[in-house]
């Protein structure tokens, strides 16, 4: 009997053992599978050309709360705003409501124009925008300028901007006092003009007046995202991503941002602002996230880090296609041959990229890494599991935020 018991129970432990392994293996099978499915809904292209076939968004699984959200709620209670809503979201600000005292025309017929480039400029600067009227504007071709600025309070700027549209036909002024602090509100009306007024153009390019544009660099540069990007028109393409970037928290820093106003230690990815292309369908979609997301004060970071979030607006980088730090090399013909856009220091690096540039393309000057028909521009996609990893870290810090 004793033997009978003892074999009774070894019997029985293999049975609890085996059904003990399954459910092992089955749980490890459940969550492999969902982390199959959610990265099977990915577009990720870690080399170029795409694969057309991919899902043109990427699919969240609820695990965590999307990092947007978090900000947006925080925010929303820290300033005690009261909102209506829009199919449960709060409407935070009124994209729709922007007007202009000066406007100018997108496109005068349908000429086919393949960008817009829409110039961020502050009220008095005259030169700049001289600068870029007898430099890369000139050489726009397919494509046409604007500049976007605010109202002023001194009058005598205020008639010299209503003298320039009146000569040149290419000034947008936003309805609202320029200064520093608008520059995210800016931002969203130049959305705004561009979806009303330009929906039909391929692609509208934002840069601030001190950037310098290789015309045909960036004529390349579109005709590569229209032959190699899936589902383009709904994409932003910048240069170098900016990850784990901590608040600036020095007082009397330009940069300087409260613990109050961004309590969480990292910002999300974003890219410079400087300068970035957007497809046409984009516009919308950063509007409406716009619509349902407080501003915060760096348009790069709200747009691009935020906005383009919220709305699964993919991003797509080239490391040409803004250079921010050119260590002075803007008069040299390889550097300006090879880059689609940068920054300038001062007008005489501007005029310096404009003479660097026209010199190159006449056959006067030449670079032996570069051919002035070279169609070597690609752009790689940012992986969309990094928007997760984002909401997560701020997500496991939510609690310790008093709201």
């Amino acid at each position: 009997m004793i033997a009978i018991k003892r074999t009774r129970l070894k019997v029985l432990g293999y049975i609890l053992a085996f059904i003990f392994a399954n459910l092992l293996l089955t749980s490890f099978n459940v969550h492999s599978l969902l982390r199959m499915t959610y990265v099977n809904h990915i577009v990720h292209c870690p080399s170029l050309p795409c694969n057309t076939n991919a899902a043109e968004h990427p699919m969240k699984l609820d695990l965590f709360p999307d990092g947007v959200d978090v900000y947006t709620n925080y925010t929303l209670k820290r300033l005690r705003f009261k909102s209506s809503t829009n199919n449960g979201k709060p409407i935070v600000n009124d994209v729709t409501s922007f007007r202009y005292s000066i406007n100018a025309q997108c496109q005068k017929t349908n000429d086919g124009l393949m960008v817009v480039v829409i110039v961020v400029s502050a009220p008095n600067h005259f030169e700049k925008r001289q600068l870029v009227r007898q430099s890369w504007a000139s050489r726009l071709n397919g494509g046409r300028h604007v500049f976007l600025t605010g109202k002023t309070a001194n009058m005598t700027w205020q008639k010299k901007i209503e003298q320039e549209s009146q000569s040149f036909g290419d000034i947008v002024q936003l309805d609202m006092m320029d200064s520093y602090d608008i520059l995210t509100v800016k931002s969203v009306a130049l959305l705004h003009w561009a979806k009303h007024f330009c929906d039909r153009v391929p692609f509208i390019l934002k840069c601030d007046d001190d950037v310098y544009i290789n015309t045909i660099r960036l004529q390349s540069a579109m005709l590569a995202i229209q032959r190699e990007v899936p589902y383009y028109e709904g994409a932003m393409f910048g240069t170098k991503i900016i990850i784990d970037n901590p608040p600036q928290r020095k007082l009397g820093n330009k940069h300087y941002v409260s613990l109050d106003v961004w309590p969480w230690p990292t910002y999300p990815s974003y890219l410079y602002g400087g300068s970035y292309l957007l497809g046409r369908k984009s516009l919308g979609l950063l509007l409406e996230a716009a619509q349902t997301t407080p501003y915060f004060p760096f348009e790069d970071l709200y747009l691009i880090g935020l906005c383009s979030r919220k709305a699964h607006v993919p991003l797509w980088t080239c490391e040409k296609m803004f250079v921010m730090e050119n260590s002075n090399k803007t008069g040299e013909p390889c550097f300006v041959g090879q880059s689609i856009t940068w920054q300038t220091r001062s007008d005489n690096q501007f005029l310096e990229s404009h003479q660097a540039t026209e010199e190159l393309y006449n056959n006067q000057t030449e670079c032996n890494r570069f051919s002035t028909h070279s169609n070597d521009v690609h752009f790689q996609l940012i992986d969309p599991l990094e928007y997760e990893t984002w909401s997560r870290n701020i997500s496991s810090v939510r609690n310790n935020i008093i709201l």
